[in-house]
């Protein structure tokens, strides 16, 4: 390993993460430092997220594995939706997680970007680093999450036209352009359109990662399984659990109740159920709607539910086991919790 090239860029960053006044602390990688030696793909996002500077995760690069898969956010490790979304995508293009280079455009801590002081600088910063990476490590497919990503990585990689792609999500789409060593691909923030489990997207993915697919690439139900073993590890052709015993086997399986409703929220998403199925199971209904993101902002935050969000959290524990286990559709499921626990 080019050990010289790696104190090099960490000197930089230091250097001018303290000439900046940042306080938040850095991270520039989320795999080990060995992928400075040579990647075939490289995945990034714009610059690490938070309010403080936490102790337990690395800043210049990982010891071992991939942050994507071993670190807790919020949750056990690799179950956030975040996590769930770039360990499928590594999953789709047949990579190892921990052999991805993968990291941050900005390596400075902000809550948002837009808290990030002189974001502009930092950008510029930025580019100069990954300019120098790319040069080292010449990956062959580099993918961009988000559009300041993209935006930047065209610059850095001297990409000219490139092809929008929709992902099935709306009017959202994908990008897709050539650099004289491989191909840019910039798709949406994963956290916010979590398309890398979504059916409806499968058409644009093939699109977007022509020529970048694994020969083994997983079907949707593969997906949804992997999403499904951190909330759930039993075989399908186990019979049905009753309610209480479907409650009692996750709460033997899960150990954090708020941890439990998150990957039972994440399943049912990347399983293919609506928001109006999920609203039909939540005391506001039919009022009122409510969310994906909602629901995993109320679970994530490690609060005893209140009365009635505990009701609400048992029927989405019941529908997400019984969908696992049975296969039934979430509208039978959905009537089937609201008979066991009315609104």
């Amino acid at each position: 390993m080019n050990k010289a090239f790696a104190a090099q860029l960490r000197d930089r960053i230091e250097r001018q993460y303290s000439a900046s006044g940042y306080t938040l602390g850095w991270r520039l990688l989320y795999s080990p430092e060995v992928v400075l030696e040579g990647a075939r793909v490289a995945f990034l996002g714009l610059n690490p997220g938070g309010n403080y500077r936490p102790t337990d995760h690395a800043e210049f690069a990982m010891e071992r594995g991939s942050a994507y898969e071993v670190e807790h956010w919020g949750g056990p490790p690799g179950t956030s939706k975040l996590q769930r979304q770039v360990l499928a995508l590594f999953e789709w293009i047949g990579e190892r997680p921990e052999a991805v280079l993968a990291g941050n455009l900005v390596p400075f801590r902000s809550p948002n970007w837009d808290a990030l002081p002189d974001k502009q600088r930092a950008l510029a910063f930025g580019k100069d680093i990954w300019a120098d990476i790319f040069a080292q490590v010449s990956p062959q497919l580099v993918i961009a999450m988000g559009g300041e990503v993209v935006t930047a990585l065209r610059e850095i990689l001297n990409v000219g036209i490139t092809e929008r792609i929709p992902v099935g999500w709306g009017s959202i789409c994908g990008e897709r352009g050539d650099f004289a060593t491989g191909a840019l691909v910039g798709i949406p923030h994963l956290s916010r359109f979590p398309i890398m489990t979504r059916g409806e997207s499968r058409a644009g993915l093939r699109r977007l990662f022509n020529g970048f697919f694994s020969e083994s690439v997983p079907n949707r139900d593969q997906l949804i399984h992997r999403i499904a073993q951190p909330f759930i590890p039993l075989a399908s052709s186990q019979p049905p659990l009753t309610a209480n015993a479907t409650l009692s086997h996750l709460e033997t399986n899960m150990g954090n109740l708020n941890e439990e409703l998150v990957a039972a929220t994440h399943y049912l998403e990347a399983a293919g159920m609506s928001e109006e199925q999920l609203s039909q199971l939540h005391h506001y209904w039919p009022r009122k709607r409510v969310t994906y993101w909602q629901t995993y902002d109320y679970f994530g935050k490690n609060l005893p539910p209140r009365t009635k969000n505990t009701r609400y959290a048992e029927r989405l524990k019941f529908v997400a086991a019984q969908h696992r286990l049975r296969g039934e559709s979430f509208s039978v499921l959905v009537q089937e919790a609201l008979a066991k626990w009315p609104l």
